[in-house]
């Protein structure tokens, strides 16, 4: 399919690796222009030439970075039609009670925050465009409690909260605001030395972390379809949410989840 993306200007936060890489590769190989805003965007430059991908270093907690994004985005392709909020962490957690203020502000800065500032910074700039697209990556944390993830669970109840809001106020300007909710999805944050693949071989007994993971998809979340999410699945539900394809969908949360919810 084309999804019309051809020139569009895009920013993508946390694009270093995992969902956010995959969704800035699929835009640049869509024609999009990208910049990749990281804390390592080292990995964006074999994505394609200067014309193409612009990795930008930046810290998308501190209150200035996500502006600054944004600056960048418009400094060097002069337009801003797409916006995904895709920064975040996701600490487990063995309990509420080990949860401090600083684990508190520090996720919400990096998983909430971020994306208040960037649409703060974003949204005149689509504006003076004649509109644009806000994606913002939510999770299935943020409708289910769960007590590994406490504080990473409530920064994504807002940002649905917030997707929302934003797609009310900000529809008759022609800026659409959507969300996309992943269910468990195989990233770096998984199997990164002492991520959560490894914290589930010994809180399950597995052998390894492929067995881990196995069992958590089988008999922890008893997803359908029985396999874990891979970066690319989200990736191309943002890409329908970002493109003009999507023309008459604003205030959603899609869900790309293998089944771990059921709605009707």
């Amino acid at each position: 399919m084309d999804y019309g993306l051809t020139g569009k200007v895009a920013l993508v936060t946390g694009s270093g690796g995992g969902i956010g890489h995959a969704i800035a590769r699929m835009l640049v190989q869509e024609g999009a222009k990208v910049v990749g805003a990281d804390l390592d965007p080292s990995q964006l430059s074999a994505l394609g030439g200067e014309d193409q991908i612009l990795p930008f270093k930046v810290d998308l907690s501190e209150s200035t970075g996500p502006a600054a994004a944004v600056d960048a985005a418009v400094d060097t392709f002069g337009r801003l039609d797409i916006l995904v909020n895709n920064v975040a962490i996701a600490p487990a957690r063995d309990s509420f009670l080990d949860v401090s203020d600083e684990d508190w502000r520090h996720v919400m800065d990096v998983n909430f925050m971020s994306m208040v500032r960037a649409c703060r910074s974003a949204i005149p700039v689509m504006k003076s465009n004649g509109g644009g697209s806000i994606v913002s990556i939510a999770s299935d944390e943020g409708r289910q409690p769960d007590v590994f993830f406490a504080d990473y669970s409530v920064s994504k109840a807002a940002v649905l909260n917030l997707t929302k809001t934003l797609s009310i106020e900000f529809g008759p300007s022609k800026i659409r605001v959507n969300s996309v909710s992943p269910g468990p999805t195989r990233t770096p944050i998984w199997d990164r030395p002492g991520g959560f693949a490894d914290y589930l071989v010994e809180f399950l007994e597995a052998k390894d972390r492929d067995d881990a993971i196995d069992k958590f998809v089988r008999e922890v979340r008893r997803m359908p379809i029985q396999r874990i999410g891979l970066p690319e699945d989200v990736a191309h539900a943002v890409l329908f949410l970002a493109s003009d394809v999507s023309r008459q969908v604003t205030g959603s949360d899609y869900w790309v989840n293998g089944g771990t919810m059921i709605s009707i």
